[in-house]
């Protein structure tokens, strides 16, 4: 088969498969669009309302409860974040874990001088971001 014959051919399936995403994206958004305006229709009307929390939000949890959070290039306002989180969820049985790259020391340098928080823990992935 010439090469012109191959990169045409190519060139019509390239075309296929794009045709072929393209109508599942538009069929997913249509899909995320009718579920908005149902949620929109019935919150005009009065049929959908917002819940309420009953008595204290500060309950004892009923286990161990984690929070991952992932920091690369955040030294600026992961110290901040870390003493937030904690102090809003002052739970015995809350970890969070904040996931730092060793190619990156100013972001694991501020967590770690964050605080001296029993339920914090750093994890230090041994492999970096370029």
């Amino acid at each position: 088969m010439p090469m012109e014959a191959t990169l045409y051919a190519l060139g019509l399936v390239e075309r296929e498969l794009l045709l072929f995403a393209a109508v599942w994206f538009v069929i997913g958004a249509a899909d995320d669009l009718g579920i908005d305006m149902l949620w929109l229709w019935l919150r005009l009307s009065g049929r959908a309302r917002t819940g309420r929390l009953e008595g204290p939000a500060d309950q004892p949890l009923r286990g161990i409860a984690a929070v991952l959070v992932p920091a690369w290039r955040e030294q600026d306002v992961v110290g901040a974040m870390i003493r937030h989180s904690l102090d809003a969820w002052p739970h015995a049985e809350m970890r969070f874990y904040v996931g730092c790259y060793r190619n990156d020391p100013a972001t694991l340098a501020a967590a770690i001088a964050s605080t001296r928080d029993d339920r914090l823990r750093i994890v230090v992935h041994d492999r970096g971001i370029m």
